[in-house]
């Protein structure tokens, strides 16, 4: 994304050289007319390829994440006791996520169907009893299993979602994914994406 913003700059830098010569002020000089009109074009294609409001994405391998950053409006209600207000739909069945992450989600799937990449869901925020649930019938992940343990799940927080993805998905997921936030976290579990983007 960082090197699209560059060329993006570069590519204005040029027609601003090439235009200089007819210009009546200086590239410089600051005036009512060079100035983005707020709400414009000119003003949000500014505030686009400002690098000092950019935040470069990084991907990292499957574990090496460390524990998660859970927002504190979310920790006052505690893993899987978030109230259907906190938590947004991420359009997909009955699924829903965090507002950020649902939003996220969201983009992130549009942008995936338009390069030909179907993401599934096949589970997004989980109840504290849907985790006791999950942990009885699949087993605990530290003893081998699959599950959490109950109320330290990132499901429990409305910021993880397990995606039902074939191969072409999963390799758009490790290419792309963290362009959105979203992390493949979990050793062992290349279907689980926790949503990690800055705050």
């Amino acid at each position: 994304m960082l090197e699209g913003v560059q060329a993006v700059q570069a590519r204005i830098a040029h027609i601003q050289n090439v235009l200089a010569p007819r210009r009546a002020e200086p590239l410089g000089q600051t005036t009512t007319a060079a100035t983005p009109k707020a709400g414009s074009f000119a003003s949000a294609l500014a505030s686009a390829t400002d690098s000092t409001t950019l935040t470069p994405a990084v991907r990292k391998s499957p574990g090496s994440y460390g524990p998660m950053d859970v927002p504190e409006e979310l920790r006052r209600y505690g893993n899987g006791k978030i109230p259907d207000a906190a938590l947004s739909s991420i359009g997909v069945g009955d699924f829903r996520l965090e507002r950020k992450a649902a939003e996220a989600f969201t983009k992130m799937r549009v942008d995936a169907k338009a390069a030909g990449v179907t993401i599934g869901v096949e589970d997004a925020y989980r109840t504290y009893a849907e985790q006791v649930d999950l942990a009885k019938r699949k087993g605990l992940f530290k003893n081998g299993g699959l599950a959490a343990v109950p109320g330290t799940s990132n499901h429990g927080w409305g910021l993880a979602l397990d995606l039902d993805l074939d191969t072409n998905a999963l390799k758009w997921m490790r290419d792309n994914g963290y362009k959105y936030g979203f992390a493949e976290d979990t050793p062992r579990e290349p279907w689980h994406w926790g949503y990690r983007a800055p705050r």
